[in-house]
């Protein structure tokens, strides 16, 4: 589902395999590993498709 994100951060709890496909139609791969943590300014509309074996498990910190 199309979606976008204020600033933020996440921590990855798994190693992930995400494909995010862009609101222009372009994707990029990522492979973030468990232990993970990044701050992100505000997302664009994006989908985020796991293209891993297993689930990914992340917590995202959003302002209220």
């Amino acid at each position: 589902m199309l979606h976008s994100h204020p600033a933020n951060a996440v921590y990855y709890l798994t190693d992930c395999s995400l494909r995010i496909h862009a609101q222009d139609g372009s994707t990029r791969d990522g492979q973030p590993k468990a232990g993970a943590a990044i701050v992100q300014v505000p997302i664009a509309g994006h989908v985020i498709e796991n293209i891993g074996a297993n689930d990914c498990r992340l917590v995202m910190f959003e302002p209220s």
